[in-house]
């Protein structure tokens, strides 16, 4: 007699996204043990020497870093993997985030004046405290460089053989979620970036909790349509992910949103559909960092180009560590919460079974040194570089790069080990937010997944053995031809 998909199946998917996830151990031949180790040593030492060094030598020694790690890259996984690399893309990040300000402070010649950042006023800025930031940065990317290519498996995800069963799962989750994002919308009047900010912050956390895990699931919801259709149905994914876009452009201020979208239909159209060439990329990700520039300045009021180069993601997160470095050189940290070190760790723990409040790096950067911005409903991202320079500088941003390198190797490897829906799902998750671990603190993704994004997935994953009829499948088995699709 025909079963039932079996439900214990499809929730150990979900459970062993997190925690065993982490267990995969891929076998380590001399010869790639050689590489890693030679590619965090020359990137090491070129942070290490390069100590005031002028800015477009900073930038010009980060852009190598990359480049060399590109290269390594290229001879280690290619042609398996797809140039739409989550070790790649995170690589990127880092050089975005670091010369682009380094660009910028050489564009202004040190001297920012209205055009950038308020902070500034009150930096030292000179080569010293500059080059001591950016050797954070490009230690950060000689950690996670070594580990990634010393523990990155090259095997692609393959997309299941038949998802029809699973489409009403994810067309109901999709419609649910998104009509609670309007009505939170309309609740909240619409609104600046700032109403929508301080709307949030005054709801009862129960509530916020609720409204996250809706969001995810919205999101996964979405990452299972462009799964299900760009194989199939290409025109109707492009579709589905502009609608989307929209959505969020007309409901909420937040950039990062429709970034994820985008990026979602970048890497579901090339893993399930056909794998794009490094030039149609470079366009892609030229396209969408203009995008993204523009989104910010349309946000803050104003389009110069003069405010482009001063006043943006980039240039925040990287004064922002350049802020920390003299508040630490200053001893205005000194007295510092000791759970900031660790916050990553304490946000898996619930707040009501700590005998402690819990500390969040950015709440507290704010907070402590700039309380009149914060009472009025204003943030500072605090990121990667921040942490690392709170932390002790170059040694924890490497140790900080190589243990997330390991961490984000060891889950793709799992996520892609096994045809399964589910697990494409948590990949494209984790592939689309990776760069938060730069933006946001190390090691976000682990409680964002745990609070939010799993809990989403779960929910798709009961309500799909609730409705699925009997006699279908679990998902899983590879569509033929699928995992190696051609290149453009």
């Amino acid at each position: 007699m025909s079963q039932r998909p079996p439900i214990s199946r499809d929730l150990a998917i979900v459970g062993a996204s997190g925690a065993g996830a982490f267990g995969t151990r891929p076998r380590l031949s001399t010869g790639r043990a050689v590489v890693p180790v030679v590619y965090g040593a020359t990137v090491g030492a070129a942070s290490l020497l390069l100590a005031g060094a002028p800015v477009l030598a900073l930038a010009a020694v980060t852009t190598a870093s990359f480049l060399l790690f590109l290269f390594l890259w290229v001879r280690r996984f290619r042609p398996q993997l797809s140039y739409v690399d989550p070790g790649l893309l995170f690589q990127f990040v880092i050089l975005l985030y670091s010369v682009f300000p380094l660009v910028a402070i050489w564009f202004y010649d040190y001297q920012f004046g209205q055009s950038g950042d308020d902070r500034l006023a009150q930096i030292a800025l000179d080569d010293d405290i500059i080059s001591s930031v950016w050797m954070c940065a490009n230690l950060a990317m000689a950690g996670f460089g070594a580990s990634y290519l010393a523990v990155r498996s090259a095997k692609m995800p393959i997309a299941p053989v038949s998802t029809n069963a699973v489409l009403p799962v994810l067309w109901i989750s999709s419609l649910f979620s998104g009509f609670v994002l309007v009505i939170m919308y309309f609740l909240r009047g619409g609104g600046e970036y700032m109403d929508e900010y301080l709307f949030f912050a005054d709801l009862p956390r129960y509530l916020l909790q609720m409204l996250n895990i809706n969001t995810a699931l919205f999101q996964a919801a979405v990452f299972g349509l462009f799964i299900c259709y760009f194989r199939t149905r290409p025109t109707l994914a492009v579709a589905i992910g502009v609608i989307v876009c929209l959505l969020f452009l007309a409901t909420t201020h937040a950039r990062a949103a429709v970034v994820i979208v985008g990026a979602g239909m970048l890497v579901a159209g090339d893993h399930f559909r056909r794998r794009f060439s490094p030039t149609v990329l470079a366009g892609t990700a030229a396209a969408g960092l203009a995008f993204f520039l523009v989104l910010g300045l349309l946000r803050a009021g104003t389009v110069t180009i003069i405010d482009a180069a001063g006043r943006n993601e980039f240039m925040a997160l990287f004064v922002t560590a350049l802020d920390i470095r003299q508040l630490y050189i200053t001893g205005s940290t000194l007295d510092m919460n000791a759970n900031l070190l660790v916050s990553d760790l304490l946000r898996l723990i619930p707040q009501q079974i700590l005998p402690f409040e819990k500390v969040d790096p950015a709440t507290w950067y704010i907070n402590t040194f700039y309380p009149g911005y914060a009472e009025a409903g204003g943030g500072l991202a605090f990121g990667l570089l921040a942490e690392a320079v709170l932390g002790g500088g170059g040694v924890a941003a490497f140790t900080r790069g190589l243990a997330l390198g390991a961490l984000v190797s060891v889950s793709f490897n799992f996520l892609s080990a096994r045809v399964s829906l589910w697990r494409l799902i948590i990949y494209m998750w984790l592939f689309t937010n990776l760069y938060q671990s730069f933006r946001d603190t190390t090691f976000t993704l682990i409680g964002r997944f745990v609070f939010q994004f799993g809990p989403a997935v779960l929910v798709m994953v009961l309500l799909y053995q609730f409705i699925a009829p009997r006699g279908v499948r679990a998902l899983g088995r590879p569509e033929p031809g699928v995992g190696h699709a051609r290149s453009i």
